[in-house]
């Protein structure tokens, strides 16, 4: 089952972990590691990137045609996709 958690509790999660301790373990986990990691996935995402990093992206930018066709056009230029994507 996927679960989405709020921001909220990662950080408390992720707080709670950099003192020591841990979340008590949702039920839907059948092993308590398995939360554990994570919660220290959580942790190296908000260390590398910021806690807002841990934020649920809720809308997908909806691109129009000319938008899509001039991502295209650059990459069949030469440019790498991930040049084109930032």
């Amino acid at each position: 089952m996927h679960q989405h958690y709020s921001y909220e509790y990662k950080r408390h999660c992720v707080e709670m972990y950099k003192q020591g301790f841990w979340e008590e373990t949702p039920e839907h986990f059948k092993d308590p590691q398995d939360f554990h990691k994570m919660i220290r996935r959580w942790k190296k995402i908000e260390d590398a990137n910021g806690p807002e990093a841990l934020k649920i992206k809720t809308k997908k930018k909806k691109w129009r045609a000319s938008e899509r066709y001039e991502l295209v056009a650059q990459v069949l230029a030469g440019n790498s996709i991930k040049e084109v994507s930032c």
